[in-house]
């Protein structure tokens, strides 16, 4: 079911794909994002360049994928021509193969009917069609994400494990998770947070399991997932602490202070509080504080832009500690923004919300009619409709639902810090679908346990996969407008842009 789940997300990403007049280029129009950097750190690696003077500004993970990718299809020379379409048809499979994840992740907690139902329901997900296409970080990070969840919960002794887990008796998978949330770390620099997270829970398991009578849970294999980790992310931390090393000895006179040379994952985190928390900010993605220091590319030999790198964290707190009411206001601006992924409808026409919509700086498009609202409504109340449903009938429910509560607090933290992305959003809704599906469950058995025969679902899938595959004969145009939009129709990925369908020729 899995496998044919994960192919069937696949054949609709890809008809989502060629609905679009972006079907060839290096983005999709509903979310460009970083795909620009990405893209040149990728080619810098092939070239066998320092990118960013070797700085470590952006994860390296998703750069290393799309550098492999380029050489998959064929353009793994510096000035070979990158076949655009080959590539995002690639990251879709791997972002479909979250679909399945999620299924395989989800049943042994809610049962195959909730979990097919919220993965049907990510499957047909216009935001997950668009973070699928677009040649960016966060759908290969979902899927690693999943995969990370899957083993956790299956082979590994903690609170909220799978009622089939293995008990920590396969000696290789405390190893494995760890070389995998090492990957998913250098992938999006919050997967360090996921990896404590889970860590966490395992040695908590493993401290209440003291007082209890043999057999105990086991430490061991959490020191091995320990050292996993430290694996991957170990030869990224020591090349950093070289290349700053001799970033500072190349520019020694000119900084107004050095770099640090212990960076396990990335400079940017400061750079993003002072940028996400200021007396300005709006919740959303803004260069404007760079821009009064004098120019909104970082510039380090600048001491303005360099104390964004140094102490972007002190500028944040000192603003948060001075208006402190003004802070938290800005935390839950920047939470309204990013569950505005409940605002997405299904499938490539984005159905029943449409395509007119808006896209913020660096974020994913998302759409601007009235009528779209009653999603941000309607979903997250059943949501927790579902979550109570899941925590009040105890055992394997109770856990997964104790299992979504703790990412989506995790969510909460990475986005109140940052930025109110979509995009955040998006990455948590696959596990929200689920306690949708949840919620629809309990109600349909309270109702008297109504059930659609499978043949009538398999017809149905195939029905939507035919309708799409004949929406996508024809490139869908859109216009452009807003003050992010240059003469020559280039869109500015750093600002606001709203877009409006035009009709098919």
């Amino acid at each position: 079911m899995a496998v044919a789940l994960t192919l069937l997300a696949w054949a609709h990403r890809a008809a989502f794909l060629f609905s679009n007049r972006d079907w060839s280029w290096p983005f999709t129009v509903f979310y460009e994002g970083d795909s620009e950097a990405f893209y040149r750190y990728a080619r810098a690696l092939l070239a066998g360049r320092l990118y960013d003077e070797g700085l470590p500004f952006h994860p390296p993970g998703f750069a290393w994928l799309l550098a492999v990718l380029h050489t998959l299809v064929g353009a793994g020379g510096a000035r070979d021509a990158v076949p655009h379409l080959a590539v995002r048809l690639l990251l879709a499979l791997a972002a479909a193969a979250a679909v399945g994840l999620l299924y395989l992740l989800a049943r042994p907690y809610l049962g195959r009917g909730v979990a097919l139902a919220g993965a049907a329901l990510t499957l047909y997900h216009f935001g997950s069609y668009v973070l699928s296409v677009a040649p960016v970080s966060e759908g290969p990070y979902l899927t690693l994400l999943l995969l990370c969840l899957l083993l956790w919960t299956r082979t590994m002794e903690h609170p909220l494990a799978a009622p089939d887990a293995a008990g920590g008796k396969r000696l290789w998978a405390p190893l494995v998770l760890g070389l995998l949330l090492g990957l998913l770390a250098l992938t999006r620099a919050e997967g360090a947070l996921i990896a404590l997270l889970l860590v966490g829970i395992g040695l908590w398991g493993w401290l209440r399991g003291r007082a209890t009578p043999v057999p105990r849970p086991r430490l061991a294999p959490w020191g091995l997932v320990i050292f996993g980790w430290l694996l991957v992310v170990a030869p990224w931390t020591a090349r950093n602490a070289l290349r700053l090393a001799e970033f500072n000895e190349r520019h020694a006179g000119r900084l107004a202070e050095p770099l640090p040379l212990v960076v396990p994952l990335t400079l940017y985190g400061p750079v993003a509080l002072a940028l996400g928390n200021h007396p300005d900010s709006d919740g959303t993605f803004s260069p404007a504080p760079l821009t009064g220091a004098g120019g909104a590319a970082l510039d380090l030999e600048d001491p303005r832009h360099l104390a964004f790198v140094l102490h972007g964290h002190r500028m944040a707190w000192r603003w948060a500690r001075a208006a402190p009411g003004a802070a938290a206001r800005r935390v839950l601006a920047k939470w309204r923004l990013s569950l505005d992924a409940w605002r997405l409808g299904w499938t490539q026409w984005n159905w029943p919300w449409g395509l007119a919509g808006v896209r913020r700086p660096v974020d994913v498009f998302v759409p601007t009619s009235g009528a779209s609202r009653l999603g941000l409504w309607l979903g997250p109340a059943l949501a927790l409709l579902g979550l109570l449903a899941c925590l009040r009938a105890g055992g394997p429910p109770r856990r997964w639902g104790l299992l979504v509560l703790l990412l989506t607090l995790l969510w909460g933290v990475v986005v109140g810090l940052s930025f109110g992305y979509v995009r955040q959003g998006l990455l948590l809704l696959p596990f929200w679908w689920t306690l949708v599906a949840a919620a629809a469950a309990e109600g349909l058995r309270r109702a008297g346990r109504w059930r659609l025969p499978p043949r009538l679902l398999a017809a149905a899938a195939a029905a939507l996969l035919l309708l799409e595959l004949l929406g996508a004969a024809g490139d869908r145009n859109f216009t452009a407008t807003g003050a992010a939009v240059s003469a020559g129709g280039t869109l500015n990925r750093d600002a606001t842009i709203h877009l409006e369908p035009l009709p098919r020729r």
